[in-house]
């Protein structure tokens, strides 16, 4: 979805009538984007104050120790490890984490999820954040070094999707590497990768001497590495997941997708309601396309 579909007689058409057709699969035909002023984690801070001011309770920096499982209830506790050394009972649970952490909590343990990590494996991200002194860089949200010269992945400049992102006179650029697991960059420091930025950054036309500070932000497993093949171990790993009646995977990392942040988000409050519906058999065979319609309603709405 994030790259075009390219075919030889829309282009004709288009030429010949000038008009152009959009692809609502593609993400390409999208030419404006909503994005909090103040950044994109705005957003999760308000719907946490929502939870509290409705009774809720959001917990924090809690780690998982087990989830207690069995084949009719599905979940009946999660269990948390360290200071809170808490259970957490409810009816019904939403995990948006990648699926081999999952599984791996599960306790008693379920053999039929064993190969997941190799079956369904995820990649690292780092992002090397790197204050420039310009007041801006270039016009794009974000550019995808594909020439073999760029050492990093990608490069976005946060100020472009809000100005109040950095402030007057300086800018932020953030350069994405993805790696392994095991790859010795994961464990870097900054100094490191200071000369991989330097690299990278001067044949983008920007001068060692404009870089005032460099800092690094780690995801772990940020990217679902797609094997060949990986489509059939991941309609396997759902159809079996099912069985657990009280729980839905969601998200970028619970359906192993690639997608932008809108479509997580749709697929979040999507999979709630087909849980909540008792139809998680369909939500897992038609998640791909629930975006998409989701897209379309809206459209037709307007």
């Amino acid at each position: 979805r994030k790259l075009p579909n390219v075919s030889l007689g829309a282009f004709l058409i288009q030429m010949v009538t000038r008009k152009k057709k959009e692809n609502v699969k593609s993400y390409l035909h999208i030419r404006r984007y909503m994005y909090h002023r103040y950044g994109i984690g705005n957003v999760f801070e308000n719907m946490a104050r929502g939870i509290i001011a409705r009774g809720g309770e959001v917990i924090y920096n809690a780690v998982i120790k087990e989830i207690g499982i069995n084949r009719e209830q599905g979940i009946n506790k999660i269990v948390l490890d360290g200071p809170h050394g808490a259970q957490v009972k409810g009816d019904l649970f939403v995990s948006t984490i990648p699926l081999d952490s999952l599984v791996g909590y599960f306790s008693p343990v379920i053999t039929d999820f064993e190969n997941i990590s190799r079956e369904l494996p995820f990649r690292n991200g780092i992002i090397v954040n790197v204050v420039i002194d310009r007041n801006k860089f270039d016009d794009p949200h974000w550019t995808y070094l594909v020439n073999k010269r760029f050492y990093f992945n990608r490069v976005s400049e946060t100020k472009n999707f809000s100005l109040h992102c950095a402030p007057e006179g300086k800018t932020l650029l953030m350069l994405e590497k993805i790696c392994a697991p095991q790859d010795p960059v994961w464990e870097w420091d900054v100094e490191k990768w200071r000369p991989k930025v330097e690299a990278d950054l001067g044949i983008l036309g920007i001068k060692p001497t404009e870089i005032k500070e460099i800092f690094t932000s780690k995801m772990d497993k940020a990217f679902p590495f797609y094997r060949v093949g990986y489509e059939s171990a991941k309609k396997s790993f759902l159809d079996r997941i099912v069985s657990l009646k009280n729980l839905v995977t969601t998200g970028r990392y619970g359906l192993f997708l690639d997608i932008n942040m809108h479509d997580a988000m749709v697929l979040g409050i999507e999979g709630f309601k087909y849980l909540n519906e008792g139809r998680l058999k369909e939500f897992y065979q038609t998640h791909e396309e629930i975006p998409i319609l989701f897209r379309q309603q809206k459209a037709e709405a307007k």
